[in-house]
Parts: C-alpha cells; structure tokens; sequence
C-alpha cells in the first residue's frame, strides 16, 4: 500500500478479496461485476480508481475473476492488484482467461500488476515466472518457499522460510538485484 501512496497512480483496478483497498479509500467499491465494467467503460483512457470486492458463492470465483481481468484488460494501461490469488486459483492453476492474458500480454499494453497471496503454492506459477519484482514475506512451508525461490535466482528457500514477521526479500530480474530488509509503520 506504501508503493500507492507514493506512486499515486491515476488508473488502478483492485480485485480486492479482503475490502482493505475500499476500506482504507485507495479505490472505490464497486458491487457488481456489471457496475465495474459500466464505471471502466465510462472512465475510458481518464482517472479511475475501482474496487471490486468479490462476491457470489466459492464455485463463482473464478468466473467472475477472469470477467474482471478481461475488463482490467481491455480498459488498458492501469495499475492493477489482485488481492489473494489463492482463492481463484485451483491446484497451482489459474483457470481464467482473463487473468492468463492480463499477465502474458500486459506488459506491452502498459499494465503494471500486483498479484497478492499469503499462499504462494496454491497459486499459477506463470505469474511467478512472468513478474519482474517479487517480493516475499514470511512463509510457513516448504511448499511455499519451494516454487517462489526457484524464480528467485541467489535465494535459496530456507531464505525464505527464515525470515521473520515484517522482514522481505525482493527480488529484482534485471540484474538480478536481491535486497533484504524489513517493514517499519
């Protein structure tokens, strides 16, 4: 949240699982998927700073994720955050569309993204190898460690699984950069 406070960006699309981007007045909350896609549709290439906080039941998830993702898409060039990837994500895959063409071809239509998750392994892996930063918390498995540090090159995972609550490690692909440190509020 520190790095929207700083960048301050003037498009930005949340996929806001927990409400914290609404509550805390980084985005709006928006309550339907076809709300969200009217309010993108009316910002056109201007401001918008949109929250949708997913709703429906657990089996609906992943559909009105990737509905999400294809709006994020065609609304182009904007900040976009998917809070918790895990709960759309099924066996390390991500079964939308939507969220497989956000991250393979974004880049080049001026996305910057943030995928989210307290649980890396439960998450697809394609958004570890595409991302350009990434940047690790406490983890409490092997099985989470295991699949962040094999795209961390120089970062072994008991790295990983050693550090302590508000410490991090990010990890920079060009260069590769590795820096260390930890969170102060």
């Amino acid at each position: 949240m520190r790095e929207l406070k700083a960048g301050k960006p003037k498009r930005l699309l949340v996929w806001d699982d927990k409400g914290e981007f609404c509550d805390d007045g980084f985005v709006k909350p928006v309550k339907t998927i076809t709300e969200f896609a009217k309010q993108v549709r009316a910002a056109g290439k201007g401001p918008m700073k949109l929250g949708l906080i997913p709703y429906g039941k657990p089996s609906d998830m992943v559909k009105l994720f990737d509905l999400f993702c294809q709006i994020a898409y065609q609304a182009g060039q904007c900040v976009v955050i998917t809070e918790e990837m895990s709960n759309v994500c099924d066996g390390g895959k991500c079964n939308a569309a939507g969220w497989r063409t956000l991250i393979t071809k974004g880049r080049t239509r001026g996305f910057r993204i943030y995928a989210l998750t307290q649980r890396p392994a439960l998450i697809d892996k394609t958004v570890l190898t595409q991302a350009t930063t990434i940047r690790c918390g406490v983890l409490g498995s092997d099985n989470d460690a295991k699949p962040v540090a094999s795209v961390m090159r120089g970062v072994p995972h008991s790295d990983l699984l050693a550090l302590q609550p508000l410490e991090y490690i990010e990890y920079i692909k060009k260069g590769p950069v590795i820096n260390r440190g930890k969170l102060t509020f």
